[in-house]
């Protein structure tokens, strides 16, 4: 795949090496002749299942990294896994919800017998559980989420649907969500990722002013345009929307995150 991706380059694009076989390895001297020395354009260095693009200048690295998603394109991968999340071409998070999903329901059918259908342990003692290793597992990631609706309603069913199980709660008890969640001790799904979110902004926001993150959370595209019609949703935009869901002020919300016990407290 890199063989084709680096393909169309010019010679240019890449670092050259150097190098004679003939001499020995530390008598760096004898590369500066100009008999029986060769030189070798790179432009990628790989080890197992990971690829270094190299290059002298930043212009020279952007045409090879745009060769090298192209050729990705051919065959077809438009998302990678990075930190265990799953990142996806268009920045959207639904295979990324698919795939927390999958995972938090693996972890839950695991323990049904040992857990959640076990008499006699307490419904207290199964929640705890149930937070440490199930919400754990769907929630991994969440704070940097841009979510939908549609992305809220599916955590809340998968949610409802175990905690039903653990309190044994049948359907046609006619029991609300709201009763199963105030029984369960359990806030809801998007109450839990307003406050993610809040709290590691608050996080963000008191990083040094150099630091990449912090950067990245205030800045915005110094090239590009959106396209015309309903506009994608930005992290900004959910942000703005928790801030509000909390009764905190847009403008004046990172002087509050400086002090780490208040912002805290304000969140919880």
């Amino acid at each position: 795949m890199l063989k084709q991706a680096t393909e169309d380059l010019d010679d240019e694009d890449g670092v050259y090496v150097r190098y004679r076989l003939d001499g020995s390895l530390f008598n760096l001297r004898c590369l500066q002749a100009h008999t029986n020395t060769q030189e070798r354009l790179i432009q990628n260095l790989l080890f197992a299942g990971d690829a270094a693009l190299v290059a002298h200048t930043e212009r020279a690295l952007q045409r090879i990294t745009s060769c090298f998603a192209d050729a990705l394109r051919l065959f077809g991968l438009e998302q990678f896994i990075y930190l265990g999340s799953t990142i996806s071409s268009d920045a959207r998070i639904d295979k990324e919800i698919g795939n927390r999903l999958s995972k938090a329901n693996s972890s839950f059918g695991k323990l049904y017998k040992r857990v959640w259908n076990n008499k006699n342990l307490k419904n207290k003692t199964k929640t705890h559980v149930y937070r440490a290793v199930v919400l754990t597992t769907l929630l991994y990631g969440s704070e940097t989420w841009v979510t939908y609706r549609s992305h809220i309603r599916l955590l809340e069913r998968f949610q409802q649907r175990c905690l039903h199980t653990i309190l044994n709660i049948h359907w046609g008890d006619f029991t609300t969500n709201v009763e199963v969640l105030d029984q369960a001790e359990i806030p809801s799904i998007k109450a839990m990722l307003l406050k993610y979110q809040l709290r590691w902004a608050g996080h963000v926001s008191r990083m040094e002013d150099h630091r990449r993150t912090k950067i990245v959370l205030y800045g915005e595209l110094s090239t590009g345009h959106r396209r015309r019609g309903a506009p994608k949703k930005r992290y900004k935009d959910c942000f703005k929307k928790s801030l509000t869901e909390y009764h905190i002020d847009h403008q004046c919300w990172s002087g509050q995150a400086e002090d780490r016990g208040a912002w805290c407290h304000t969140i919880h």
